[in-house]
């Protein structure tokens, strides 16, 4: 066991992950775990950090390609995982791939997150800077307009009542 703060949980690598990974398999149509996303999100990112393109990009096809497989699971990471994707293959001058995959990506923001999300502004910046590269500067500038947008739309919330004294 971990101890953060004054809970204790489990450690998942000792306790065994294979075990985690059995229980939240998709082809007998159970959901997997939104947690499990989360970690291999991150282990791909750590990968790619290290220049393993190769091995992020196993991880994040995974996670992108879970929208097919159970259109229930809606995360960010997936459409992160898709964005991340699209600039592995930015980087490999692939660029055709690249921009179907950030449009792609921004869809899955749309249905996921919806437009006010963070993460959906984010793609949209790195879509332009996409777009930059191909020498598309008007269509980019289009694209970052929009990023702006979304970043000052009011995050969706409870109403809040003024109090009337």
């Amino acid at each position: 066991m971990i101890v953060l703060g004054e809970t204790e949980v489990p450690n998942v690598a000792a306790e065994g992950a294979a075990s985690l990974v059995e229980q939240c398999l998709i082809d007998e149509g159970k959901v997997i775990s939104v947690y499990l996303i989360k970690g291999l999100y991150r282990v791909a990112r750590e990968w790619q950090e290290k220049g393993e393109n190769s091995s992020a990009r196993r991880i994040y096809s995974f996670i992108a390609g879970l929208h097919e497989r159970s259109p229930q699971i809606k995360c960010a990471e997936i459409a992160q995982s898709t964005a991340a994707l699209a600039s592995i293959a930015g980087t490999e001058e692939k660029f055709l791939e690249a921009e179907q995959l950030y449009i792609r990506a921004i869809a899955l923001c749309l249905d996921h997150l919806g437009e006010h999300h963070p993460v959906s502004a984010e793609i949209l910046h790195e879509y332009a800077v996409l777009l930059r590269r191909l020498h598309l500067t008007t269509e980019a500038n289009v694209v970052d307009l929009r990023a702006d947008e979304v970043c000052h739309l009011p995050l969706p919330g409870p109403n809040k009542l003024k109090s009337v004294s």
